[in-house]
């Protein structure tokens, strides 16, 4: 699923799903909780891959027979240690300095 982040902090970020499929909503809310966000870093180009806990959903049911909605998803990562996640710091520290 292609998501766009709205707001990006060292502790997490705040994704756009444009085409959120409706039938995944409910197993979101009810089972799935740890999710995994891939990107790639604007500074070095390289894939990034952390995972992180879902902490909120904002979610816009479509009309009744559109198969997708809009949603806005909150997500926290641990302090981890590893090469993506300081990947992800550097990325978070140029954007709040530029």
């Amino acid at each position: 699923m292609i998501g766009k982040s709205i707001n990006v902090s060292p502790e997490g970020m705040k994704l756009f799903l444009e085409k959120f499929p409706t039938n995944l909503f409910h197993r979101l809310l009810q089972r799935l909780r740890q999710v995994r966000v891939i990107f790639e870093s604007p500074l070095s180009g390289e894939e990034i891959e952390l995972a992180g806990q879902l902490i909120w959903v904002d979610y816009h049911k479509p009309a009744p027979s559109e198969p997708y909605g809009t949603c806005y998803i909150g997500i926290r990562f641990g302090k981890l240690e590893s090469e993506s996640y300081r990947c992800y710091e550097e990325f978070v520290e140029s954007a709040r300095t530029s």
